[in-house]
């Protein structure tokens, strides 16, 4: 097994095929981006998560992806969401599972659904890609015998170069005592000691949209889905499983046995920038129609919760976030993005380049107390020894702690009596820095 660091790049190699970053063939159809369903709504934002699972080699990596779990019963559909952990909503890390062979308790554990109660007569959906990817590092000469309609998904290109077998269980789990109540779908991919092709086998291995029936008997209590995890060989690595926000589901352009594409589970070309400008104006339909229903200005809260692709392409988020937002300039250089009135006496501010980072420090809130004659600094997180200034909206400082504790709940700032005003707040944490807005009202 190579550094970690090779790791990480063959790692990234596979999400970056995931993601549709692809070229393709000229004769791949477009893809129809109005079947999509799209990461904008606070709904669709919790369903569209999947969970990644990794089998990481010297020249290949096996992967499984789960999600877009659902019942269906009478033609009707209801989503189950994958519980998400917050160690992969908060931190966004890759787990690495044991180094046992057999049922990996550490991954089978986390990789589940949020509790649901089914009817009788119902069916479970879901997504599943199994596929074999060959590292950047790699050169293996060229299979002119291989079949790429149904086989160039499993293609390494060495014999025995996956050592290991992978196995994946959907299993359905009484809620309450957490025991298996029936395995429901079982797919893997074994050693290829033999071939240039990584074996996969199981129930239906290669179709990516699954329906299996419900068990009856079990109609009515609450109960849950995992996906048990195994391994069997004689490496002495563990799988690696990751859990990913989307901002479209992946089934409408994921398939197998398809021969118009180079990237063989792919059913249409994805045009990355194409989608972007779909997106966007989506996105802009519906913020507007929330405008409209709630009556009331935009909040950063109504944006889609995964915002780290903002950065991404500046050009559009300029221009989604002039429409809703203020923008305050801080100095020449430096702006913020500052929520509009309405009718409540504080403004929460926003940088782009800290939405699209990929850590969440916490959520501060600042307003005035009129009563008190105070601000209130609200937080989600304990803060110590942080940096605290205070400026009028000339800049000017009239206020400083240089070694300020902020605790989780409500932190309390006396101020003298001021005019009526827009105070801006900085607060700085080692690295991290944020700016607020609070506007005092006339006494």
């Amino acid at each position: 097994m190579k550094s970690m660091k090779n790791i990480s790049l063959i790692v990234f190699f596979i999400v970056f095929i995931l993601n549709f970053q692809q070229s393709v063939r000229a004769d791949c159809p477009p893809c129809d981006y109005s079947k999509a369903l799209l990461g904008i709504s606070p709904e669709n934002s919790k369903f569209l998560w999947y969970f990644h699972f990794y089998n990481v080699f010297d020249s290949v990596v096996i992967n499984a992806t789960y999600g877009e779990f659902q019942i269906v019963r009478n033609n009707e559909k209801r989503k189950v969401n994958l519980k998400i952990d917050q160690i992969f909503a908060g931190n966004n890390w890759r787990i690495l599972g044991q180094e046992e062979v057999g049922e990996d308790r550490i991954l089978s554990g986390l990789a589940r659904t949020e509790p649901i109660v089914y009817d009788s007569a119902s069916k479970l959906q879901f997504f599943r890609l199994l596929t074999a990817g060959i590292s950047c590092s790699s050169n293996p000469a060229i299979d002119t015998n291989a079949n790429y309609v149904q086989d160039a998904s499993f293609w390494v290109g060495f014999v025995g170069v996956v050592l290991d077998t992978s196995e994946w269980v959907v299993q359905l789990m009484d809620g309450e005592t957490g025991r298996v109540l029936a395995s429901l779908d079982s797919v893997g991919i074994s050693t290829n000691y033999s071939s240039p092709y990584a074996n996969v086998y199981g129930t239906n291995p290669k179709i990516t949209k699954v329906e299996v029936e419900l068990p009856d008997e079990f109609a009515g209590r609450e109960v849950y889905f995992r996906i048990s995890t195994r391994r069997y060989g004689p490496t002495p690595f563990g799988m690696w499983l990751d859990a990913e926000p989307s901002k479209f589901n992946f089934s409408p352009f994921y398939d197998y046995n398809n021969g118009e594409c180079i990237i063989p589970w792919t059913i249409c070309a994805f045009d990355y920038a194409d989608f972007e400008v779909y997106y966007f104006g989506k996105l802009i339909e519906y913020l507007d129609s929330l405008i409209a229903r709630q009556n009331r200005p935009l909040r950063f809260q109504d944006l889609p919760s995964d915002r780290r692709w903002f950065g991404e392409h500046s050009y559009l988020v300029d221009s989604l976030y002039s429409r809703y937002f203020d923008k305050f300039f801080v100095n020449d250089k430096n702006y913020v993005w500052v929520e509009r009135e309405s009718g409540k006496n504080y403004r929460k501010s926003e940088k782009i380049q800290e939405v699209s980072g990929t850590e969440e420090v916490g959520r501060l809130d600042v307003f005035y107390n009129e009563v008190s004659k105070c601000i209130i600094l609200r937080s989600t997180h304990n803060f110590p020894n942080c940096k605290v200034k205070i400026f009028n909206i000339s800049g000017k400082r009239i206020w400083e702690s240089k070694n300020y504790n902020i605790v989780k709940g409500e932190n309390t700032i006396y101020l003298p009596k001021i005019a009526p005003q827009v105070l801006l707040l900085q607060i700085q944490k080692d690295d991290y820095s944020t700016l607020l807005m609070t506007k005092i009202p006339a006494y």
